[in-house]
């Protein structure tokens, strides 16, 4: 038993500490001492551990026979012993409104947490146990006991997952990156890896990014031949700000949605033959990811990005056998929409006040499907995947052009808004 209570009460002190007489055991298994609330929920819980097995039976017993409305008491109150908090999570039988308060104690250890959340079945408590991201860093088992419960919510989900590619998988990954790369002999791409605090947080570089930045580190200015490049075409190179950027994206991926054996004028071949080289080399760059890291989160969505370079590549290239992408004013009749879900609105995003416009650029696929979407606009609280997936279910008449259907880029925007 253990010798550590916060209570001043002597009979409490000498019972927990294992020095109190059998006598006095029994006595308080069976609930004949004068003691409050919390007390006698130390001491009882206390006594399941004692070696006198009669002691041990009626001590469970009279745990049974305490209301609902002390035990919710009991385990809302700050001063509440451990032992106690993690004995009531571990209780299937008790009210959600017991659990749930165990659940907000600050006082309940990590390790009666992480039980609580792989036997409920509740998926509201297991939402508002992934809410405390503070404990899921501090206990990672709790993490894994929700991602195993049948009984996840898709928020609680998420937000567990969030959690565990934030705070755990990132170092790790970027740690097996810089490895890899050492092992190539490319240390000072393995140097910039280990130093780049931003890369796996979601808001800074991915580890695709990465990888395909470093494996150039290496190669000095001096050894690129940058000559064959106008100086219109230099200035895109240039530091621009995010709506530079979003416009840049805009002409890049209308001039690679050219009609066929149609032009590009701003291109030249040589221009035209190093872009190729480039999508296809960053497709290269991703599927060497892949590979090394096949298991890595987001592996489907860098697969689908893989066959989009590919596809853009080949476009560039005017490679006759290639599906081309039309531009909306390039084809005889446009893609039209016939069913468009709404989106879900995240109880995080409720909670975090968050409301805009999710902007979504994608394909309108000649058989029918939504493929290749570009985030343009995104927000936080998982809104964003909330639109990519309800444009995942869109359906639409596919573009015509020359008396069959085609594909075509359109652009959507999903508003958010609180009521």
């Amino acid at each position: 038993m253990s010798a550590h209570t916060s209570s001043t009460n002597p009979v409490v002190q000498a019972i927990v500490a294992g020095t109190a007489s059998a006598q006095a055991r029994l006595m308080a298994a069976r609930g004949m001492l004068p003691l409050a609330g919390d007390e006698l929920l130390e001491v009882l819980v206390t006594l399941r551990a004692d070696a006198d097995q009669e002691i041990v039976a009626a001590a469970d017993e009279t745990l049974h026979t305490q209301t609902a409305e002390m035990l919710l008491e009991v385990a809302q109150a700050n001063a509440t012993s451990p032992a106690v908090l993690s004995y009531l999570a571990g209780r299937a039988d008790v009210q959600t409104e017991i659990h749930e308060a165990v659940t907000l104690n600050a006082g309940t250890p990590d390790a009666a947490i992480a039980v609580l959340a792989l036997s409920t079945t509740d998926g509201a408590l297991l939402e508002l146990i992934t809410i405390n991201q503070q404990r899921l860093i501090r206990a990672p088992d709790i993490i894994e006991a929700v991602l195993h419960n049948p009984a996840r919510t898709n928020d609680a989900e998420r937000r567990a997952k969030e959690t565990k590619r934030e705070f755990f998988e990132k170092e790790r990954g970027a740690q097996q990156i810089a490895g890899e790369m050492r092992a190539r002999g490319m240390n000072a791409a393995a140097e910039f890896v280990e130093a780049s605090d931003s890369i796996g947080t979601g808001t800074g570089l991915t580890y695709e990014d990465a990888w395909l930045i470093a494996q150039h580190i290496e190669v000095s200015d001096a050894d690129i031949d940058d000559s064959w490049l106008p100086l219109e075409r230099l200035e895109e190179f240039s530091v621009e700000d995010e709506e530079q950027r979003l416009a840049n994206i805009e002409r890049i991926i209308a001039e690679t949605a050219s009609e066929p054996g149609q032009t590009l004028p701003a291109l030249s071949a040589q221009e035209r033959a190093a872009i190729t080289d480039s999508l296809k080399e960053a497709a290269a760059s991703l599927e060497t990811y892949l590979k090394l890291f096949p298991n890595a989160p987001g592996a489907e969505q860098l697969r689908e990005q893989v066959e989009t370079l590919r596809l853009h590549s080949s476009s560039i290239s005017e490679s006759g056998d290639t599906p081309i992408i039309y531009k909306a004013d390039a084809v005889t009749t446009k893609a039209q929409i016939i069913s468009r879900p709404e989106p879900l609105y995240t109880e995080e995003a409720r909670q975090r006040g968050i409301k805009g416009t999710v902007r979504l650029r994608m394909v309108c696929s000649f058989d029918g499907k939504v493929r290749h979407i570009l985030v343009m606009q995104g927000l936080g609280g998982g809104l964003t995947e909330m639109a990519m997936n309800a444009a995942r279910q869109m359906r639409f008449t596919p573009a015509m052009q020359g008396g069959r259907p085609v594909s075509q880029f359109i652009t959507i925007e999903y508003n958010f808004n609180i009521y």
